[in-house]
């Protein structure tokens, strides 16, 4: 295996229907399948293989707070699925809180250049819908630091895992919890690419095609 570091990707090369290979900045890459993995950029890099892949990059804020009350350990990360409004423990008697509340900050982002640090308005919004949700977070509740990241979304928030053109694997657009199923991916593109389709689950309602058929089934409880 090479692993190459600080290497972009320029262009994805094609030869007739089938996509071989990469440019990078640091140099070409020949390869039987190129994966396209990459989060928040996947929309772009399906661009330089001549692919439309329904993806964006949305930005998404989280707050570290000193909760009014302590929070046992052994909460479980707490969901308001009306609101969308989470949080869970954290080291030290601190809590993550979150959500998405449909806010104009929230939206699309170049994952080259955007906002990387928390707003007023959706912070003092988070702590009060947490707040509504459990009685650990209060007036008095410290907010200590927070941060901004993309997730890689789909029109309907559910994954695109299939082999989009021959040579080229998508597996992208879990919203924020790919991490979280990691290993049941990578053995789902491990097999498209030496079996040619997966035996561990059936992900044939996962292909891009299911957009333009209308086939989506919609996430309604987002966080």
């Amino acid at each position: 295996m090479e692993i190459r570091t600080g290497a972009e990707v320029a262009d994805v090369v094609r030869k007739g229907d089938s996509v071989v290979g990469v440019e990078t900045t640091g140099g070409r890459l020949d390869a039987d399948y190129v994966v396209n993995a990459n989060g928040p950029w996947a929309g772009r890099i399906a661009e330089m293989a001549g692919i439309h892949l329904p993806v964006a990059p949305e930005r998404r804020q989280i707050a570290v707070v000193e909760p009014a009350a302590p929070i046992p350990e052994s909460v479980p990360l707490t969901i308001d699925l009306d609101t969308g409004s989470y949080f869970r423990p954290e080291r030290e008697g601190s809590a993550f809180v979150g959500g998405h509340f449909d806010s104009a900050s929230d939206s699309f982002a170049d994952p080259n250049a955007y906002d990387r640090t928390t707003g007023l308005d959706w912070t003092v919004e988070a702590l009060e819908r947490a707040g509504n949700t459990a009685t650990y977070f209060a007036p008095d509740s410290r907010v200590k630091q927070g941060w901004a990241g993309l997730y890689a979304v789909t029109p309907d928030h559910h994954p695109i895992i299939e082999k989009t053109v021959p040579g080229f694997i998508t597996p992208v657009g879990f919203s924020g919890h790919g991490f979280s199923t990691h290993q049941r991916p990578e053995k789902i593109v491990s097999e498209l690419v030496f079996e040619g389709e997966s035996s561990l689950v059936d992900v044939s309602g996962l292909d891009s095609e299911r957009f333009e058929n209308g086939e989506t089934v919609s996430e309604r409880n987002v966080a």
